[in-house]
């Protein structure tokens, strides 16, 4: 075993908010709950992403993802809940590893997303194992589709630094500043 060239360095959750699509009738206590399957189901998700200053000095590429998942109630076979939950993670990525930005970048977006989907998935399991319906389990997403050389990504809100697609990558400062 070893280390991954992709480094985890913090996350943590922006917004939860899971509901009961339907007010449960309380007299009637159910004993068997069925697995929810997805089909026709409006699921949505958002994903952003902003990489650091790329120092040239430093031996890693920092950066952030943002993933927003999302089940509103709506749509031919809604889901017994209302999700939205929102998690923000900060990210290292080898340069020795991978060499190219462009290849990096995408990489870690990539893999980035799916850490936060894990832990996104596992939050909403946990919180639903009790909850009126049953648990409620994610199906299995894949991000590759989201690389940033893709061009599929969503800018960040106003008033924060724009997304830099890995193709067109902004000037780069030597800068010893973190992510914050």
């Amino acid at each position: 075993m070893q280390l991954s060239p992709l480094q985890l360095d913090e996350m943590r959750f922006l917004g939860v908010r899971i509901e009961c699509r339907e007010t449960p009738e309380l007299r009637e206590q159910q004993k068997k709950f069925e697995s929810f399957a997805f089909e026709n189901t409006k699921f949505t998700s958002a994903l952003e992403h902003i990489c650091a200053d790329d120092d040239v000095d430093s031996l890693v590429t920092n950066f952030a993802v943002t993933l927003t998942i999302s089940l509103p109630n709506e749509g031919e076979n809604p889901s017994p809940y209302i999700v939205d939950v929102k998690c923000v993670g900060y990210f290292s990525i080898s340069k020795e590893v991978f060499p190219d930005f462009e290849r990096r970048y995408d990489i870690g977006v990539v893999n980035g997303a799916s850490l936060l989907y894990g832990a996104i998935r596992e939050m909403i399991s946990s919180v639903t194992a009790r909850a009126w319906y049953g648990q409620l389990l994610l199906p299995s997403l894949n991000f590759q589709a989201n690389a940033p050389s893709k061009g599929n990504y969503v800018a960040m809100p106003k008033n924060e630094p724009p997304i830099v697609p890995a193709s067109k990558p902004k000037p780069r400062k030597k800068s010893t500043k973190a992510l914050s």
